[in-house]
């Protein structure tokens, strides 16, 4: 097989494991399910969640899980920072004179 040959076939390959990705996670946002790492995917996500270990690599699984939970852990840390900045502020963002 040629190098241009090879070098398809992983694209492809890699194609599909990010589609299987894209497809696990958006189930788990479409259905507001929790996932973490090493755990058991919700019911809802349990097929799609199949169809991505079997595209992927697991070190491909475990390395996209482990981002995804870091960027729910940061989205959450931002938010509850936001939450709080905002309610002991003074003023308004329209830019009313403060009292």
């Amino acid at each position: 097989m040629s190098a241009a040959a090879d070098s398809s076939v992983l694209r492809a390959a890699r194609n599909k494991c990010y589609q299987a990705r894209d497809k696990f996670y958006s189930c788990l946002e479409g259905s507001g399910a929790e996932f973490r790492p090493g755990k058991e995917a919700p019911l809802a996500c349990k097929s799609v969640r199949k169809e991505y270990e079997a595209s992927c690599k697991a070190s491909w699984v475990k390395h996209f899980d482990t981002l995804h939970d870091k960027r729910l852990q940061l989205a959450r840390t931002l938010q509850t920072n936001i939450s709080r900045s905002s309610a002991s502020s003074k003023g308004s963002l329209a830019g009313a004179p403060q009292r």
